[in-house]
């Protein structure tokens, strides 16, 4: 029994040593495990975390430069931070990364200034072939197609600006403060970090429309570079030069062994130049008023060009020594309503500031008017409505530009003379009595002051008869030969004649005008000391001329002298065609012994819009007539055949195997004048044939 108790509390004393060094080596390789486990999946996550990170930034960054580009509608710039103009530097596969910072701009302004700006030479900058490093290409200045012009007025400027030191891209907002750039926003907005290089492409901005960006990021030890295109959306320029200095580390250049320069005594900076805000003005002709000083804003350069001073107008005094505009010291300027002709259609005015070594500037003044050449006058019921108004800036016509119009009868407003008037509409008798057009513009829509306006009066009176142009040989004559002259007048037998029921035509208070509309005419008139009917018109038509309207205005006057009040105006038109040729037709080359032909002539016209009309003429009548010769006198043709036949057969061959057959027009019944001056002959070779 008491051998038993020891035994069985020998077996109670816990576990053994063996025991507890497998327990502890378990446990702690299973931790390991679990470590390690640990330990990757950390550093799993944050790489994949990095890497998303750069990704999502260069892709922000790209997006942003977009986004900037796409808006632009001025210039691009992209320079090294030492300001040296770049072309292209995107890099190949292992070139090294760029040794300093880059900055690349875009520019915007306000669209309506595009088109004012574009005469000035001094504005042009061309990215020169100079620039070019060792590690950038410069688009070649001899390319033309690579030219374009800087344009000025400016006011947005957009940065992106890449610190090689710190491998941060930083965007910069500039907008434009008087004379000068200020920035939006102290503080910089980061769009990535981290980045080993930026390069880009804008060489084939011009041509292309393409600017390419490169950057070069970091995943644990591989490098990766990214390109990324925009395709622009406006036309840009590029400019070689950049007047602003965001925060960049610049290339550190290379020291010199050069000694320190002496210092230099500070002076006060001098005057050298006065700008003004625009270089021009649109005024309204007959604008009286205009104070310049309110519109023009001028500043004072200094030589050492820092600190331009924007001056009053108490520092100001003006002057002009224009003959059609007065301006006087304080700049107040009114300019005369017969203003804005191809010779009175701008000058120039000098601004001059005495209290600053009396430096100057010259603004433009350019003048704007409205002429209303037609309607004006007296009109008659039956006469075509008129309408030409041309508006004018520097004497010249600017016909994207539609006048406010307001046309009236008496005191009654006229909704549609216009466009009667454009569909060539004629007066009615509803449309008797006195009219007035007034039109005007204002200049505000063209950036310009003041309002340009105009007017004009003109009456419609009743119709008094009818006119006629009659032809010497009736009125189914309407074509001339080109080379010949051709009299005009009222009296019989000439070959246009004036006709209208109820005239005289002899008394002292009579004239008769004559005209040509179209066609390419020689005219004269004879008698011209005399404005009395007795007057002949004459003309000669050119030989390349084609149709034309000939037209005659027939008036009565009350009493005797042109400038009497009218009794009666009348007018008349006749459109006349133009004889071009005449062929020999409906003949064949090779003629057969007993076959019979028509003698006929094809006469080739012009009418007044220069269309062909063809007539086939042929011996029918009396009022036509085409004389035959050559192998017509032979024997070898019907005995009954003569010089003015329609047909003809052939009876045997000629005597020789090739004759000619030739053809000429002496009358025809469409063609004023019974004889032509110069008959219209063809000749045609023929063979006959058994």
């Amino acid at each position: 029994m008491s051998k038993y108790k020891k035994q069985n509390g020998k077996g109670n004393l816990g576990f053994t040593l063996i025991e507890m060094i497998v327990t502890v080596a378990i446990v702690a390789i299973f931790s390991g495990v679990v470590l390690s486990l640990i330990t990757s999946s950390s550093s799993s996550y944050r790489n994949t975390s990095s890497s998303a990170k750069v990704q999502m930034e260069t892709q922000e960054t790209f997006d942003k430069i977009e986004d900037m580009i796409i808006n632009a509608n001025r210039n691009l710039y992209y320079f090294t931070a030492d300001k040296k103009a770049i072309g292209n530097d995107i890099k190949g596969k292992g070139a090294d990364n760029s040794s300093g910072g880059k900055i690349f701009m875009v520019s915007s302004g306000d669209d309506s200034d595009t088109a004012s700006q574009m005469d000035d030479d001094d504005d042009i900058a061309v990215m020169s072939a100079s620039n070019t490093g060792t590690d950038n290409i410069a688009i070649g200045s001899g390319n033309t197609g690579d030219t374009t012009t800087v344009l000025k007025n400016e006011n947005d400027r957009q940065c992106i600006v890449w610190e090689k030191s710190t491998g941060k891209i930083k965007y910069v907002h500039y907008v434009k403060k008087g004379n000068g750039w200020k920035r939006i926003s102290q503080d910089d907005e980061i769009l990535a970090t981290g980045i080993l290089d930026f390069r880009a492409d804008i060489s084939k901005a011009l041509s292309d429309k393409i600017v390419r960006f490169q950057l070069t990021t970091q995943n644990g030890t591989k490098k990766i570079d990214t390109l990324h295109s925009v395709s622009l959306r406006n036309e840009l320029g590029i400019s070689e030069q950049i007047d602003i200095d965001p925060d960049i580390d610049p290339v550190e250049p290379t020291p010199t062994a050069t000694e320190t320069p002496a210092p230099t005594p500070t002076k006060e900076p001098t005057p050298v130049s006065l700008s003004l805000n625009t270089e021009s003005i649109l005024v309204a002709a007959g604008y009286n008023g205009l104070k310049l000083n309110d519109v023009i804003e001028c500043t004072v350069n200094y030589d050492d060009g820092k600190n331009p001073k924007t001056l009053t107008a108490s520092d100001l005094e003006w002057e002009s020594d224009c003959g059609f505009a007065n301006v006087n010291s304080n700049g107040e300027l009114s300019v005369e309503s017969s203003a804005g002709t191809d010779t009175t259609g701008c000058f120039d005015v000098t601004v001059k500031a005495p209290g600053y070594q009396n430096i100057s500037a010259k603004l433009t003044i350019i003048v704007a008017r409205i002429d209303i050449v037609k309607p004006t006058g007296e009109y008659r019921v039956g006469d075509s409505k008129e309408w030409e108004c041309i508006y004018k800036e520097n004497g010249q016509a600017v016909t994207t530009v539609t006048p406010t119009t307001n046309v009236t009868k008496g005191s009654q407003k006229v909704e549609n003379y216009i466009q009667s008037a454009q569909a060539q509409g004629k007066f009615e008798e509803t449309d008797v009595g006195n009219w007035e057009i007034t039109s005007e513009v204002n200049l505000t829509s063209r950036n310009g002051v003041g309002i340009v306006q105009t007017a004009t009066n003109f009456s419609v009176g009743e119709s008094i008869g009818i006119g006629q142009i009659h032809t010497r040989n009736e009125d189914a004559a309407y074509v001339v030969e080109p080379g010949r002259e051709y009299e005009c007048g009222v009296d019989p037998g000439l070959d246009f004649i004036f006709a209208l029921d109820g005239a005289n035509f002899g008394g002292a208070t009579e004239t008769i005008e004559w005209g040509i509309k179209g066609g390419h005419i020689t005219s004269k008139r004879r008698g011209e000391n005399s404005p009395y009917l007795s007057s002949h018109f004459y003309f000669t038509v050119e030989s390349d001329s084609n149709g034309f309207v000939i037209w005659a205005r027939y008036t009565r006057h009350a009493d005797w002298g042109l400038g009497t009040p009218i009794e009666m105006e009348v007018y008349a038109e006749r459109e006349v065609s133009v004889i071009k040729d005449a062929k020999i037709v409906s003949t064949l080359s090779t003629l057969k012994v007993g076959a019979q032909y028509v003698a006929a002539m094809d006469i080739t016209i012009r009418d007044t819009q220069g269309e062909k009309v063809i007539h086939n003429v042929t011996n029918e009548s009396n009022d036509t007539i085409i004389h035959w010769q050559g192998m017509f006198k032979l024997d070898c043709f019907e005995n009954d055949i003569d010089e003015y036949t329609k047909t003809f057969t052939v009876k045997s061959p000629p005597p020789a195997n090739v004759k000619e057959i030739v053809a000429k027009l002496e009358k025809w019944k469409y063609l004023v004048q019974g004889n032509f001056k110069n008959l219209l002959t063809d000749t045609m070779e023929v063979s006959v044939k058994k």
